[in-house]
């Protein structure tokens, strides 16, 4: 899920995020399908002036969204 902002623990929006939550009970607990999820924070700091100082951050949540996709591919063959 690729995300403008950042929710994560110990940032000013940590809690606030409703689109994960959402899909988790849509698709996990509505519909008993396993999610995994993989976020992409900051995608907005590359396009946004006012976000620029982000922008190594945002790059540092898609080599980590990256770590996380390959071993979920391992993981799930």
């Amino acid at each position: 899920m690729s995300r403008g902002n950042e929710y994560g623990a110990g940032t000013p929006d940590f809690g606030t995020d409703h689109a994960v939550p959402l899909l988790q009970q849509v698709l996990g607990a509505a519909l008993g399908m396993d999610v995994f999820v993989v976020v992409v924070d900051l995608t907005l700091a590359i396009r946004v002036p006012a976000m620029a100082p982000l922008d190594s951050r945002s790059r540092d949540s898609v080599d980590t969204a990256w770590v996380a996709v390959a071993d979920l591919a391992a993981r799930l063959g």
